[in-house]
């Protein structure tokens, strides 16, 4: 069985290596302007280059998974060199004959595969959390002796510049009160009624 898989892999590998070129070597190593010929995509709108865009992320996304599989390929092939190819690497169960045909880079069982990637789901948090420390409330200062503005302070400015109106009230829609000292100009001001009895 070694010397058969080991045949598949090596045309399976061929053929994803035959498409894969490496980034430096392709034009997602370029910036998008060198590859559109455009000056400059910063003063374009977005619409007038999507076309663009989705292709270079179509390919990018291509490339991603190409080198995934790369990488799973020649770990199954040291697998093979090891001697421990078909056996699952956590419970050391031989795996099923049906498995490496559908899947010939697997190295884990059907069920250690679902509990590993169980586990990843449930515990896969944003890596953001990494460097923020807390929310806004821990961040309230109310209840010391702070004048500053603090996290609980912006969340609360935030929270205000974005009610939104409820079916409750729906005729105050459009009228927030609390923007009326916000006014920049005082035509900020003029609705759309009083702008058109302005044109009779």
């Amino acid at each position: 069985m070694p010397n058969t898989a080991r045949t598949r892999l090596q045309k399976l590998r061929d053929e994803v290596a035959a498409r894969w070129v490496p980034s430096g070597n392709s034009s997602l190593g370029l910036a998008m302007n060198e590859e559109t010929s455009e000056l400059s995509v910063y003063d374009n709108h977005p619409a007038d280059v999507a076309s663009e865009v989705l292709d270079r992320e179509v390919r990018l996304g291509q490339w991603v998974a190409d080198t995934d599989y790369l990488t799973e390929i020649d770990e199954a092939l040291a697998a093979i060199d090891a001697g421990t190819y078909g056996v699952c690497r956590v419970c050391h169960v031989p795996l099923e004959p049906e498995r490496l045909e559908a899947y010939p880079t697997a190295l884990t069982c059907v069920r250690c595969k679902r509990a590993a990637e169980g586990a990843r789901l449930l515990h896969h948090r944003p890596v953001e959390e990494s460097v923020l420390h807390g929310n806004f409330a821990a961040s309230n200062l109310d209840g010391k002796d702070a004048t500053m503005f603090d996290g609980e302070d912006t969340w609360q400015a935030l929270q205000r510049m974005n009610a939104r109106p409820t079916a409750a009230d729906p005729e105050d829609v459009g009228c927030e009160p609390w923007l009326e000292d916000e006014r920049v100009d005082l035509l900020d001001g003029v609705t759309n009624e009083e702008w058109k009895s302005t044109l009779s």
